[in-house]
């Protein structure tokens, strides 16, 4: 049985209109390129940078870690021998790092948010911070973030496009379509070696990706609307309901609000982090 064309889509970037013609051209009529308003909101957060830090528990000096996981069996959590989050607990100084995990809502509702914190609680009790799904903490983080280890997520994407220096902990190269922002991530970043401490790798991430010309035109490609996703969403809408766009005073505001600032997050254990031995392997 064949389906009918939504009355429009929302493509986020000027090129997704050619990939929507190739998949299904009778949605091209009716798409609209919206920009992407997660990452606008992101951009807006990012003047609480410090705010966001200091909800989050960071003392002066010390440096976050974001450890973003998608669901499935090749996400950074579901990838046999990875182990990213127990080895950036043990690997990296206690007193200067602080390491949260950001994980996909479809891990949490899969298995269940008592399992997930079930698996997860050695490393919550060693100073890993683990946001609820359904808050919005995760976007805070990144705003907040010094360094990003991510998988083929959105997370890493939006994390990789704020300038954050990322290596992939896991990488599904199959997940992604061919030629898409994404599978240029998937090629531009470095993957994490066993072989390698991970400190090192973070602060080679950080010295050479702010100017990597090839990540800058990736980031670029992010949004082809930056900015302005509200108000085209805000437009669209109103055109739909065939009622005028209010406008200020009085009307909707048409910038995309920051995020709010999270719970203020416990400080971390006094005991040392988790005791792990590093142990060189080939590549």
């Amino acid at each position: 049985m064949a389906g009918r064309a939504v009355p429009a889509v929302r493509p986020r970037r000027g090129h997704e209109p050619r990939r929507l013609a190739d998949g299904c051209p009778e949605a091209v009529p009716r798409a609209v390129v919206a920009g992407d308003p997660c990452l606008d909101q992101l951009r807006a957060g990012l003047s609480f940078r410090a705010a966001y830090r200091r909800a989050l528990g960071l003392l002066p000096g010390q440096r976050l870690v974001v450890v973003s996981s998608t669901w499935g069996r090749d996400s950074v959590l579901g990838t046999p021998g990875a182990d990213v989050l127990r080895r950036a607990l043990a690997e990296l100084p206690a007193d200067e790092f602080r390491v949260l995990a950001a994980v996909h809502p479809n891990a949490w509702y899969g298995h269940g948010a008592w399992q997930i914190r079930h698996w997860l609680a050695p490393l919550t009790e060693s100073g890993m911070l683990l946001p609820a799904p359904e808050s919005e903490t995760w976007k805070a983080a990144l705003c907040a973030a010094d360094f990003l280890i991510g998988d083929h997520g959105s997370l890493t994407m939006y994390g990789t496009a704020l300038g954050i220096p990322c290596v992939l902990g896991a990488f599904h190269d199959s997940a992604v379509a061919r030629d898409s922002p994404m599978d240029r991530l998937g090629r531009l970043l470095p993957r994490l070696s066993r072989a390698v401490p991970l400190l090192p790798q973070l602060l080679h991430a950080a010295r050479t990706q702010p100017d990597d010309p090839a990540l800058a035109v990736l980031r670029q490609s992010v949004s082809s609307a930056p900015g302005e996703s509200a108000r085209r969403l805000r437009r669209l809408f109103y055109t739909w309901l065939k009622l005028p766009e209010p406008g200020p005073p009085g009307g909707h505001p048409r910038d995309t609000r920051p995020l709010p600032r999270p719970r203020r997050a416990p400080a971390p254990p006094s005991a040392g982090r988790l005791r792990h031995r590093h142990r060189r392997r080939s590549r």
